[in-house]
């Protein structure tokens, strides 16, 4: 496995926007009362829980492999996942 090339906190955007929700709406799935806390986890000032980690993967039905190989994988893999979607 290659190294991230993006850190988690990019990811963490990404993510969240690629699915239109905010802030406050992105802290209930990971079970945090604040939006603050995406927002730091988005400027990089705190690092995701194991926890946190393992609930992105299962909402955006991700294996937990992808967080490690980086931001462009989990594009590639969600696009794969769409088009085998729409073929069907």
């Amino acid at each position: 496995m290659t190294p991230n090339p993006f850190p988690i906190n990019l990811i963490i955007k990404i993510l969240r926007t690629s699915v239109d929700l905010n802030q406050k709406e992105f802290a209930q799935i990971l079970g945090h009362n604040f939006p603050n806390y995406v927002s730091q986890l988005e400027l990089g000032r705190r690092q995701p829980s194991t926890d946190d980690i393992q609930k992105l993967a299962e909402y955006f039905d991700l294996p937990l492999e992808l967080f490690a190989e980086g931001a462009m994988e989990i594009y590639k893999y969600r696009l794969m996942l769409v088009r085998k979607l729409t073929a069907s």
